[in-house]
């Protein structure tokens, strides 16, 4: 599990301050970590709940259209597989 996946994880785990603090640190970490290395681990998550995580902590426009398409990727297979 990667660093992105972690910090997502914990912040959808969470509430209150130690929810905003995982938000603060996924925040730090998304600003902080190239944005090809981002995208790799965004392809890697599995659960669609971390998604609004990351959104939540600030997306640029790249990673956002990352998010949405393996967002969308999660969602079809879902489909498919019933």
């Amino acid at each position: 599990m990667s660093l992105l996946e972690e910090y997502a994880r914990k912040a959808w785990t969470t509430y209150g301050l130690q929810h905003q603090s995982w938000i603060r640190k996924l925040r730090n970490y998304i600003k902080t970590t190239p944005t090809e290395q981002l995208i790799e681990e965004i392809n890697k998550i599995t659960d669609i709940n971390l998604f609004r995580m990351l959104w939540e902590a600030g997306l640029p426009s790249e990673l956002q259209e990352a998010v949405l398409r393996r967002y969308d990727e999660l969602r079809l297979r879902r489909l498919v597989t019933g």
